[in-house]
């Protein structure tokens, strides 16, 4: 999926190049990374005329950076893509060795064009996130209607984002088999960011909307451990070739695409920002009800998988800035929505 054979190899230095860019795709942590910064490439290469990278200079990514600034791209959208360039290079520097005429290791380039200060765009994570107050959060899941299959599994789904807390795809991509259920507790594991597997406690009315939602559909008593639990339910929806004619729901998750429709969907419904909230605004509400709950720092720390107790108190500052209308009620909520 994430090889790629460039147009520009026609010397053996080339090939070399494309040997390298390929075994760099292949160590970045994950495949939303691998497909930004494969799609970055594709840009600048389209940009230059496919021009081999072996010969892209500091000027190539120069007016590059300013072509990408005169189409209005947001700086985190040119930082991504700039970052994407120079993580190469450093790839190419750093970790692929070839042999010089003597037969000695040398790195296959020295040279990082996307390193100039020039390219350093200052962004604000922050600036555009946003956490939902407790009267938006209640208006979003009750726009959710509860007497179809689809409305069941979009109320599992986002309840399931704002209770948890788990990123996009930690929670769009959770099987039955990540389940784990006993007399005392019911748990869930997931794949975080680098692909570490982890483990944490599932809500029991989360655990409920789901159970709701496969039984509706008539999953429940069918469904297989290695199936997706957000599914489509329509082949169109599966984007599936024609001739395909057959397919078991289950096999592929909801795509982050259909993710984001269904959040600005019941967003707009819910006459929130106009719809305009982000799937990982979810995640950010779901931080600040916990801190508004009286839950002390470390466990949110836990429960949002942040590395260290001051990445949480700086995301919990930024997010609660301009919104401290949150009721001094927040276990009544989490218990109710």
């Amino acid at each position: 999926m994430f090889q790629y054979q460039f147009q520009w190899v026609d010397k053996e230095e080339d090939k070399v190049w494309t040997s390298a860019f390929n075994l760099w795709l292949k160590s970045l942590r994950t495949d939303n990374t691998k497909r930004a910064y494969k799609t970055a490439w594709i840009d600048l290469l389209n940009y230059c005329e496919n021009k081999s990278p072996r010969i892209i200079s500091r000027s190539d990514i120069t007016f590059w950076f300013q072509f990408l600034k005169e189409k209005n791209l947001a700086d985190s959208t040119i930082a991504q893509k700039i970052s994407s360039i120079g993580s190469f290079y450093a790839f190419a520097n750093k970790d692929f060795v070839t042999l010089d005429e003597n037969g000695n290791e040398k790195p296959l380039s020295i040279y990082n064009p996307a390193s100039a200060r020039t390219f350093h765009v200052k962004v604000n994570l922050y600036n555009i996130a946003y956490c939902m107050s407790v009267e938006e959060t209640t208006n979003f899941l009750n726009a959710i209607p509860r007497d179809t299959i689809l409305g069941l599994r979009d109320y599992a789904l986002l309840r399931g984002y704002l209770l948890t807390g788990r990123r996009n795809s930690e929670w769009r991509q959770v099987r039955w088999g990540d389940f784990h259920v006993s007399d005392k507790s019911i748990s869930f594991q997931w794949s975080g960011k680098g692909k570490k597997l982890q483990k944490a406690p599932c809500i029991d009315s989360v655990w409920e909307s789901i159970v709701n939602y496969l039984k509706a559909s008539d999953r429940y008593n069918f469904i297989k451990p290695e199936h997706y639990i957000f599914v489509a339910h329509s082949k169109t929806l599966y984007n599936l070739p024609n001739n395909v004619k057959t397919w078991e729901i289950g096999e592929k998750p909801l795509s982050l695409h259909e993710i984001g429709r269904i959040v600005h969907k019941y967003a707009k419904i819910a006459n929130i920002r106009d719809g305009n909230l982000r799937t990982h605004d979810l995640r950010h509400t779901a931080a600040s009800l916990l801190n508004k709950a009286g839950v002390n720092l470390t466990d949110i720390r836990d429960a949002l998988s942040h590395s260290s107790v001051s990445t949480t108190d700086i995301y919990l500052r930024h997010l609660e800035k301009g919104n401290a209308n949150y009721s001094d009620h927040i276990e009544t909520l989490l218990n109710n929505i």
